[in-house]
């Protein structure tokens, strides 16, 4: 996050913007089963228990990429 905040900051004045994608956890990757495992519960239901789901399911790989393909 830094990085991006630096860039804004000394970019955003010439009229470049600079965005990024930082996406909590997205179900079916390793680092989610990893988190997650020890519980006995569903991934699901893990994660909505520690951060909630407002989309009624954990992230997909997909949503990322739209939300990178939207910002290019």
């Amino acid at each position: 996050m830094p990085l991006i905040r630096s860039l804004a900051v000394e970019w955003g004045p010439e009229g470049i913007l600079c965005n990024r994608v930082a996406p909590g956890p997205i179900g079916g990757t390793e680092g989610v089963k990893r988190l997650h495992e020890e519980t006995g519960q569903s991934t699901a239901q893990s994660i909505g228990q520690s951060i909630g789901l407002p989309a009624g399911r954990p992230g997909r790989a997909e949503d990322v990429a739209q939300a990178a393909l939207y910002l290019c």
